[in-house]
């Protein structure tokens, strides 16, 4: 690459080593009617290269060299990684170089690799509380790339060609859209890393916002039946794109976890410590660079859906008109930290954090900036904030389950 896009964070634990690529753009820039692209082209990666062209040798080089490897692909971005032990990690890198200098593919491992990811399709759909998930991102933004799911259709994979994979490599095998990042105790040695600055990738083309008009449109209610005892729920508020909110995705994440985390966030402790409707009760803020979400999302029996939403725009509403005390402030600020630090030791998790911070929002921080973050919330910043993003005539529900969209009313919906 032009200019060296590798970045190293030190960890204490010189037993694990965590080594990724990351490239910055995923499912949100899939092309009408391909659907699913990026993660198509996330599969192939490694499964063959001009040096490796049997895919069960290098799969079993991986295994046989105390690798771990795995990928995902996202809206903003695809990213490789492997978890190895610390003196392992210069053969991780090796194998990432490999695949960006050989990356090959044919017909027939498109068609194979085809095959599987429909059936990663249907694993997807068969598990209600993730597919509930994706149905929201369709109520939220519908007939845009940002609401389909990162895995396409049957029907828009169907259509995915080897010319299609290659223009898409073409995409995004360049020097603006990959980083590489280490968490180790160790770094990699300096010729390691002259290798992975003289890569001599292109520069990229520059990034076109995509296009999520649809939401204009947005389902305030979206619901899919299924003949199933529980109904699986999501309640989300559309958030502006990354840029636009980032200085205040510390005061949501802390409402976040203020609303759906620890055993004394206000949903669990209401919906499952008093009423026991629901096993649990989970939140989420995403932010992209089109858009975003603040999210709230559950299972429990349709006779309970309507007072879990009014429960929910309650609590809401608690915090639009009220300030919460020193003390209500200092408990969940706590509860929020622990919550941080059990994702923190998980090596997924802090690669995420990281790589997340570093590639998509171009930022380093620390777990002990995220914990400095957290004590500057005052309360006054908690109440503006859910005033200005969680205003209930912004609320959209989806469901998944034995309930229509005509069972389904709460303040703000249609």
């Amino acid at each position: 690459m032009k200019n060296s896009n590798y970045y190293f964070i030190n960890t204490q634990n010189d037993l694990v080593s965590v080594v990724s690529l990351w490239i910055t753009i995923g499912s949100s820039r899939d092309p009408d009617g391909k659907e699913g692209l990026a993660h198509f082209f996330e599969h192939l990666f490694l499964n063959k290269t001009k040096s490796s062209p049997d895919k069960i040798s290098v799969l079993r080089k991986i295994d046989g060299s105390g690798l771990f490897f795995n990928a995902y692909t996202r809206k903003n971005a695809i990213y490789y990684y492997f978890i190895q032990q610390t003196q392992n990690q210069e053969i991780a890198y090796q194998l990432l170089l490999q695949g960006l200098r050989e990356f090959d593919v044919d017909d027939y491992q498109i068609n194979r690799e085809r095959e599987v990811i429909i059936n990663e399709q249907h694993q997807l759909a068969a598990n209600p509380a993730v597919y509930v998930w994706n149905l929201a991102d369709r109520g939220l933004w519908p007939n845009t790339s940002l609401g389909g799911t990162e895995l396409g259709t049957k029907s828009s994979v169907g259509t995915i060609t080897k010319n299609d994979i290659l223009k898409h490599k073409e995409l995004v095998f360049n020097s603006d859209t990959i980083g590489f990042l280490t968490i180790s105790a160790s770094d990699i040695p300096d010729d390691l890393k002259l290798q992975l600055s003289r890569l001599n990738l292109p520069s990229g083309p520059t990034y076109k916002s995509v296009n999520t008009s649809g939401s204009s449109q947005s389902r305030k209610i979206l619901c899919e039946y299924r003949n199933s005892e529980s109904v699986f729920i999501v309640i989300s508020f559309p958030l502006p794109n990354l840029l636009t909110f980032i200085r205040d995705k510390w005061t949501l994440d802390f409402i976040r976890n203020y609303l759906a985390s620890g055993w004394s966030s206000k949903l669990v402790e209401r919906l499952r410590q008093e009423k026991n409707y629901t096993y649990w009760v989970y939140g989420g803020v995403e932010s992209f660079y089109e858009a975003g979400y603040f999210r709230i999302s559950m299972s429990a029996t349709k006779q309970h859906i309507q007072e879990i939403l009014s429960i929910i725009s309650e609590e809401i509403l608690k915090l639009q008109q009220h300030e919460l005390s020193f003390e209500d402030m200092q408990h969940h600020k706590n509860a929020m930290k622990a919550h941080l630090l059990k994702h923190y030791i998980i090596p997924e998790n802090m690669l995420w954090w990281y790589g997340w911070n570093i590639f998509i929002t171009k930022r380093i921080i620390t777990i002990g900036d995220n914990f400095d973050a957290i004590d500057r919330i005052i309360p006054a910043e908690v109440k503006t904030a859910a005033q200005k993003y969680l205003p209930l005539e912004k609320m959209h529900v989806a469901a998944l389950g034995n309930i229509l969209e005509k069972d389904v009313r709460f303040s703000g919906g249609t």
